[in-house]
């Protein structure tokens, strides 16, 4: 799966979330578009982290070279 499908499937759920949030009064319907922005942020943060960590990057390296 690449990054364009789990963010697909992120930025879904997230939306899902925020409008059950906002029909239980959870949360106020004005900060929902950014709720969901920010959570699409953070996720786009964790997985870029997750697939360039140095281990990921080195091994890559490694069967590129031999």
């Amino acid at each position: 799966m690449n990054f364009e499908q789990v963010k697909g499937i992120l930025e879904r759920a997230l939306t899902v979330g925020v409008t059950w949030l906002v029909a239980k009064g959870f949360v106020p319907a004005s900060i929902s578009a950014e709720l969901v922005t920010f959570g699409l942020l953070g996720a786009s943060l964790v997985w870029g982290w997750y697939v360039n960590r140095p281990s990921v990057l080195a091994d890559a390296a490694e069967k590129t070279a031999g």
